[in-house]
């Protein structure tokens, strides 16, 4: 994740988070963990593979200087307003990878050849394995043991003449795409 002065350059401003997690009712009140601060250690926890609450605690330690107990991020990511604040944060980032994109903004390089089409939908998907204690939540496949896994499936159609995401959606793994 690249820093540009003080702010996650793809992310919404810390203003922005705020509102986010007040639209959504993740945060309806001041509190010591910030809805940017969250976001923060989610982002450290995926890039460096440490998917447990005493790692997001610990890194939440580390770059806000706020102790707070792995129970207590337990307690936050099992609010059931985290899903959208996070669907939010994630489309805004999307949205802003694609504005800033030049490759996938089509308009402005080929209005002649497109005319009359009016969009060019390209969907993806892909997964993101998590801790097997959210396996109820977001299923996934099982091995030759019987054990349940679980996978996270991220699902996103873009529009590339416009550049803007169309459909974005977390789902189970077992979703189909």
């Amino acid at each position: 994740v690249i820093k540009d002065g003080g702010n996650f350059k793809f992310f919404p401003k810390k203003k922005n988070l705020a509102k986010l997690a007040a639209e959504t009712n993740l945060i309806l009140r001041i509190r010591l963990v910030s809805a940017e601060i969250i976001v923060q250690a989610l982002v450290h926890a995926l890039a460096f593979s440490q998917r447990s609450c005493r790692a997001m605690a610990l890194s939440l330690g580390l770059t806000s200087d706020t102790k707070i107990s792995r129970q207590a991020v337990w307690n936050f990511l099992r609010k059931p307003a985290i899903i959208p604040f996070l669907e939010k944060v994630i489309a805004f980032a999307l949205a802003e990878t694609l504005r800033q994109t030049p490759v996938l903004r089509l308009a402005s390089n080929t209005a002649s050849v497109l005319q009359g089409v009016g969009r060019i939908l390209v969907g993806d998907a892909t997964s993101i394995c998590l801790h097997p204690s959210l396996a109820a939540v977001y299923p996934g496949s099982k091995n030759q043991t019987g054990v349940p896994k679980s996978h996270l499936k991220l699902q996103l159609i873009v529009d590339l003449i416009t550049g803007k995401p169309v459909h974005f959606s977390l789902d189970p793994y077992r979703r189909s795409d």
